[in-house]
């Protein structure tokens, strides 16, 4: 982190990661954002900074650090897949560099592959649908700028083009 004007955000616990593997005089430059299981996002995080903790960094981090920072925000590349293929997370990325890179954590972290992938497809489909709905009776104008597997962000991409 060369740049004195760049901050890093992530999740509360991680702050001490990042801390030993940047230089010390970035350390104030790591923000830590905590996180509960509460039944409702937080899309303003001047009022309270904590979010409400998902299985999706989009959903828990990146999409409540953009509604308190702008009014309007712009949503690309947030496709997905289609429900039949939630196999595996990333499958729809199905490039040769990513792939083989990913079959490492296949070997290190075996676990991690282990799961219901469906039920994580329908659980974010739900949380981004919530968050939306929490932006809009905020305020904050949300727009899908790039056609989406995610019925929420496909209803937003629709809104667009008509």
């Amino acid at each position: 982190m060369t740049d004195p004007n760049r901050v890093v955000i992530t999740q509360l616990g991680y702050v001490p990661y990042f801390r030993e593997v940047v230089a010390p005089k970035a350390h104030a430059h790591i923000i830590g954002i905590g996180n509960d299981r509460r039944p409702r996002f937080n899309v303003d995080l001047t009022k309270e900074f904590i979010t409400a903790a998902t299985a999706n960094i989009f959903t828990m981090i990146v999409l409540p650090v953009a509604f308190t920072i702008s009014k309007k925000v712009d949503i690309y590349g947030c496709d997905c897949m289609p429900f039949a293929a939630a196999t595996k997370p990333w499958s729809h990325a199905n490039e040769d560099d990513y792939m083989g890179k990913m079959a490492v954590t296949h070997r290190v972290h075996a676990g991690f592959w282990d799961r219901n992938y469906e039920e994580e497809f329908w659980s974010y489909c739900r949380d981004m649908e919530e968050i939306l709905i929490a932006a809009a009776g905020a305020g904050i104008a949300v727009s899908s700028r790039t056609p989406s597997f995610v019925p929420a962000l496909a209803k937003q991409y629709a809104k667009n083009i008509i």
